[in-house]
């Protein structure tokens, strides 16, 4: 319940933000305050009451409600407004990858498109007779770096890098054939 001749702070949530009482318009509130005492109010009306945060009574408590919601809500957002925010929700989290381990998939790549050309390897997979042959070759590949990786290799022998990452880009070939993401090559 509002405290008649109580004086109340423009940054507290719970407290009324003045209006002029003839037009009901909101008044501007002043600059947050730290002292005792607040600064009069200025009217946003044309008209010539001023009025102090002192000065609202309890009749006017409803309409008070009202405004104390929309000036919480001024306040929140430009306290928001203030502080950084980016809204991620929902997006795809590429900060999840491992960025070491990419990094290893990258050099396989590159090597293979020293080895064999940038893009050769959709060339395979853009004839459709061919594709279930590259599918099973790809798939081939990869069980023979697992299978190396299993036996204790951790450097491929032809290409010095991690026999893992070469699985892992032999899958990434089929996972982009499947997308449909061998068209030019």
């Amino acid at each position: 319940m509002l405290e008649p001749g109580r004086f109340y702070p423009v940054n507290d949530i719970a407290n009324p933000v003045p209006f002029c009482p003839q037009c009901r318009k909101d008044w501007e509130p002043p600059a947050v305050w730290h002292g005792i005492m607040p600064p009069p109010y200025r009217p946003a009306c044309s008209c010539s009451i001023k009025l102090r945060v002192d000065d609202v009574t309890i009749d006017d408590e409803e309409p008070i409600r009202d405004m104390l919601r929309h000036a919480a809500e001024k306040a929140k957002n430009a306290e928001e407004a203030r502080e950084f925010r980016k809204d991620d929700t929902g997006k795809l989290r590429y900060d999840l990858l491992p960025p070491r381990a990419l990094h290893e998939v990258v050099k396989v790549l590159t090597h293979g498109a020293y080895t064999y050309g940038a893009y050769n390897w959709k060339k395979g997979f853009q004839d459709k007779e061919k594709k279930k042959e590259t599918v099973d070759r790809f798939l081939a590949a990869c069980y023979r770096h697992v299978e190396s990786y299993r036996m204790g290799h951790e450097i491929d022998g032809d290409s010095d890098l991690h026999p893992l990452s070469h699985a892992i880009v032999s899958l990434l070939f089929i996972l982009a054939s499947d997308l449909g993401d061998v068209e030019d090559a």
